[in-house]
């Protein structure tokens, strides 16, 4: 018998097609196989509003302004599991996706997946980290076809403003 390697929850379920929960529960099991045999990973997917998000923003990293997604890591519980939260703020999102040109399936994939590396403690503020990230975001993003193309669009987010 196999051990399970990892879980998500999507909130609300209904906002997520089951082809993306399908996706996203895929890469989540990639990540937290490429961090350790023995990981078990349990990650939260949850959908919040544009004043709840900047609510987050604020109380988690000192910035009184809204953003697409937000990740926390809780790092492990008691036996081991790695947890933590992906908030993502559908309609910017929605913007976003709109502004580079694909559709807001696409743009939530990008974007949880970007999360899911944020709780595993892979960063983008210095450029070696910041290339380790894309590294791996890229290899993730590659295992989808309909999503691959989604990396080209990495440098032109920071020039969007929601």
């Amino acid at each position: 018998m196999t051990k399970k390697r990892s879980a998500i929850e999507f909130v609300p379920l209904s906002a997520f097609s089951p082809h993306i929960r399908k996706v996203l529960k895929t890469c989540w099991y990639e990540v937290c196989l490429l961090m350790g045999k023995d990981v078990i990973g349990l990650l939260n997917v949850v959908i919040v509003s544009t004043q709840h998000m900047r609510a987050l923003n604020r109380k988690h990293r000192g910035i009184d302004k809204a953003t697409d997604v937000l990740s926390l890591d809780f790092g492990q519980d008691k036996i081991g599991h790695k947890l933590g939260f992906v908030f993502l703020c559908q309609s910017i999102a929605k913007k976003q996706a709109q502004k580079l040109g694909h559709d807001i399936d696409q743009e939530i994939v990008f974007l949880v997946t970007h999360g899911m590396l944020h709780v595993w403690g892979f960063d983008h503020e210095k450029m070696g980290d910041e290339k380790k990230m894309l590294t791996m975001h890229k290899r993730l993003l590659e295992a989808f076809p309909k999503y691959s193309p989604l990396f080209s669009t990495y440098r032109s987010r920071e020039l969007i403003d929601y």
